[in-house]
Parts: C-alpha cells; structure tokens; sequence
C-alpha cells in the first residue's frame, strides 16, 4: 500500500495539525447526549471527568507520567512476535500511541522508515530524546480523534497498541470502531492489542476468553473483510496471568 516516497511518514506534520486541544464543540454535544442516554447523570459525570483528565490536565505542565514501556515484563516477546511477520517489502511503519518509543525504535532497527505518535507530550519528548540517533525513526505530537483520524498517512504497517478501548472511552464505542476501520484501510498489516482483562472499555472479562470476544469484534466490525493471520497472549505488567495479560493479533487488511 505504501511506497517510501509517500508524504507523512518521512515529512514533518504541520504545526497546524499538531494542535491537542482544539475543541470540537458540535461533536462534545453529541457525546454529552450519548453518555447521558446511555447512564444519565452519573455517566455524564463520568465523561466530564474523563474529558478534563484528558484534555486539560495531561497537557498541562503539571503533569508529568512514568515511562510506560519499563513497566511492561513482555517487550521483547511482544516485538519478536510482531517482527515475525513483517516482510522485505514492508517500508514504512505507523505507530500509533508509542509512548516512549520502544517500538519506534525497535522497528526503525529492523530497517523500516517509523513514525511513532504519541497525544502526551512528554512522552513524545522523551521518545524524540531516545531515538536522536536513529535517523529512520521520527515522533509527533498528535490528538487523534474521529474528525481527523482519516487525516493520518498510508503506511505499510500499522501498530496499535493497548490504544484503542482509550477511544472507546474518550469517544464512544461507534466512533471507536470506525477510527479502527479507517486505520485499517491505510495499511496493509494492522497489529491489534486490546486490553486482556475486560472488552474495550466496557465489563471485565477472562482473558483466557478474550481472544474469542475480539476475534468476534473484528470480524463484525470488519464483515470478515480481514484476516487475522496469528494472534498470542502476552503478560502486561506483571508474570502473573491472574492479573492482567493481553492478547495481540496480526491482521492481513489487503483481502
């Protein structure tokens, strides 16, 4: 799908479309009026919250937020996995939510052209400081949201990980979905972690059944018009699968 000369993933976004806030007035009343049908007043709390925690005080320079990949015990298996299935003629890589840059790097390495984003600005900070010395990597500050998710480049391969069930909550399930098949059809190869231990940002779940939910989700949401080509669980932050582990799929969007 990609080419390496294609813009975006090699040139630097405008400053215009770098802009975090930037708020979206008709698209906050409808998101006011879907939380309060879906829970009344303390769902419409909720939301309030959600959208000051995430718009205003992340992006405030009183916030500050922990490395994110440290944390995780499965980085390694995580990106073995993944680069089993990236193939000779994969160029450009998109790495959506890439905290730090772990992948980024990993991936620029492996010897593809990577943009990592990140809508927390430190993070994107600390990312473009670790990866100074890696020319084929690059990282930008940038809010993805439905109005502006069709707004991101083509590429090759696209990750997105342990991002998605944050849409579900900060935009809403349907929206959430649709910025997950307009990311799909940019790429040729989609790699897909939801959180293990619940469905999206809805009820917990086993993870021992969370393949089957998500396999489920993308087929319905995609019309079986993808392929899940492998998926795996990986533990998340501890060794013990009683808390928490996720599950990955690699997903074939060229049927």
């Amino acid at each position: 799908m990609a080419t390496s000369s294609k813009e975006g993933l090699t040139d630097e976004v405008p400053e215009s479309e770098n802009k975090v806030t930037g708020y979206d007035f008709p698209g906050m009343a409808a998101r006011t009026i879907e939380l309060y049908n879906r829970g009344g007043a303390a769902e419409l709390s909720r939301g309030v919250i959600d959208f000051l925690d995430y718009q205003l005080w992340r992006h405030s320079p009183f916030y500050h937020k922990s490395p994110y990949h440290p944390t995780r015990v499965d980085n390694d298996g995580r990106w073995q996995f993944i680069s089993d299935h990236l193939d000779e003629e994969h160029e450009l890589l998109l790495d959506i939510g890439c905290a730090d840059g772990f992948f980024t790097r990993k991936a620029a390495e492996h010897g593809l052209k990577t943009t990592g984003i990140d809508v927390e600005k430190k993070r994107v900070e600390s990312a473009r400081e670790k990866l100074s010395d890696t020319p084929d990597a690059k990282v930008e500050l940038r809010h993805i949201t439905p109005d502006n998710v069709d707004e991101l480049p083509d590429s090759d391969v696209t990750l997105l990980l342990t991002v998605h069930h944050h849409w579900d909550k900060h935009f809403g399930r349907e929206n959430a979905l649709e910025m997950l098949k307009t990311i799909a059809s940019k790429t040729d190869l989609l790699v897909y972690e939801p959180p293990g231990d619940q469905f999206l940002n809805g009820p917990s779940i086993d993870p021992d059944e969370s393949i089957e939910a998500y396999e489920e989700l993308i087929d319905t949401t995609f019309d079986n018009n993808v392929v899940i080509k492998d998926v795996e669980m990986f533990d998340y932050k501890s060794k013990d699968p009683e808390t928490r582990s996720d599950p990955i799929f690699i997903i074939g969007t060229s049927v």
